[in-house]
């Protein structure tokens, strides 16, 4: 199953190459925050109370194409409204969007479940991927290393093509 800390890192790899040029804390948080807040479905289990029956279950509305569109709207809206950020603002809400999204994507992988209902509200059927390597260690091979891999290759590339630049010594 993906952790929290792969979605987390899905979505800073996501946002690597989506990035202001000089990224907040606030950027990065509200990215993490979209990744891992699907599972919010699931918030009664450790209470022994289940899933979220109302947004159907584990793996439904939460972790839809739908609920990440929306998710990435609204927190694009209340987090990114200032001034500063209205250039960047097509790519903050792909970033976003992108991120919760690949909450579901990652969830089809893993090795329990019925799969995920990207098409909720208006479809219940789940989908699951033939193959479903996502344990804990697998995880690790299949996510956390091509996640920070990706993440230092963009972050090399944009601090070699910022010191590149003839004014960026001035």
């Amino acid at each position: 199953m993906p952790s929290s800390i792969g979605h987390a890192l899905v979505a800073t790899a996501i946002g690597a190459p989506l990035a202001p040029v000089a990224p907040t804390r606030r950027y990065w948080i509200a990215g993490v925050l979209c990744a891992v807040l699907p599972d919010l479905d699931a918030v009664g289990r450790p209470f022994g109370w289940g899933d979220l029956a109302f947004v159907g279950g584990h793996r439904a509305l939460t972790h839809s194409i739908f609920f990440a569109l929306v998710l990435g709207l609204v927190v694009a809206e209340l987090a990114f409204r200032d001034v500063r950020w209205q250039g960047y603002r097509g790519r903050i809400i792909a970033y976003l969007v992108l991120a919760t999204a690949s909450h579901g994507a990652l969830d089809v992988f893993a090795p329990y479940g019925d799969g995920v209902e990207f098409f909720s509200p208006f479809s219940a059927v789940r989908y699951a991927a033939a193959w479903r390597p996502l344990d804990l260690v697998n995880e690790i091979l299949w996510i956390w290393f091509p996640a920070v891999l990706t993440i230092v290759i963009v972050r090399r590339l944009r601090t070699s093509r910022h010191s590149a630049e003839p004014n960026a010594a001035a």
